[in-house]
């Protein structure tokens, strides 16, 4: 299982999982798989993580694994911690600001509570996506196509395909898009370098296809963001101090959301 659910609640929950109900007390976190399913009678936190998002944990909280040989390791169907109303209280929060920094706090207090068994299930989940991820990682940015991606991986693209949704929790076209969309953003804010250069060094080669598909994701053309003009929403302007727009901006990757489609030369 290459995808981890972290399910938080103020109430009780029955949480249901290949066919078998765990009961998770109020107040609770519980490490599970996606695929389970819950009935609570309150609102219930429910975040996803995928292999990325846990490989990008790993050297923020390497220090703080169990070292001791672990053998074989099962994971659990359903572990549960008991939380304090506080850390409740942080996870509504966090959610709606920067899932990953969710992703950090959270892992930590579960390393500080169960260390042994957090920590196998971080190695084993990540396990075997390293080569994946430093391919990526180091080729996003040039102007392939999906197939190129597959080709130079050294793998079909059927199978390709397969293993990056597995890992990335979204299709390659849609994350390639995205992560250059945000290099690009992240570049416009960072540098003085022009607009068309940034859009070659992030794997677009047209332009006009780059402004256009820029402004679909952030409501901005590249100029704009780079003065600091607020974004549009439904043909009006929204207000937004800098400091806070690029804070907003600076969501972990990975999330998903809001993800664009359209081209960029991915296919």
């Amino acid at each position: 299982m290459s995808t981890v659910r972290f399910l938080i609640s103020r109430h009780d929950v029955k949480l249901n999982v290949s066919g078998l109900v765990h009961t998770l007390p109020a107040g609770s976190m519980t490490a599970t798989s996606s695929d389970a399913t819950m009935d609570a009678p309150g609102p219930a936190m429910s975040h996803d993580f995928h292999a990325c998002d846990l490989q990008a944990l790993y050297p923020d909280v390497v220090d703080l694994l169990d070292r001791r040989p672990l053998g074989v390791f099962h994971r659990q169907a359903a572990r549960t911690l008991i939380l304090e109303p506080s850390m409740v209280d942080v996870a509504m929060t966090l959610q709606n600001i920067d899932r990953m920094a969710m992703l950090r706090f959270f892992y930590v207090y579960c390393l500080c509570r169960d260390q042994r068994y957090f920590s196998a299930m971080l190695r084993q989940t990540i396990a075997g996506s390293h080569s994946l991820f430093d391919f990526v990682e180091a080729n996003f940015h040039r102007p392939w196509p999906v197939g190129r991606l597959a080709e130079e991986f050294g793998m079909p693209l059927r199978k390709f395909r397969y293993l990056f949704q597995q890992t990335y929790g979204m299709p390659a076209k849609q994350w390639l898009l995205e992560r250059r969309l945000r290099l690009a953003r992240d570049l416009l804010l960072s540098t003085r370098h022009k607009v068309l250069d940034i859009a070659l060094e992030c794997g677009f080669t047209n332009h006009a296809h780059f402004t256009d598909t820029f402004r679909k994701r952030f409501d901005c053309a590249p100029t704009e963001i780079r003065l600091g003009t607020p974004p549009q929403r439904g043909g009006r302007r929204v207000a937004m101090q800098r400091v806070d727009a690029y804070a907003a901006m600076r969501a972990d990757l990975v999330a998903g959301h809001g993800a664009a489609t359209d081209g960029g030369g991915v296919q």
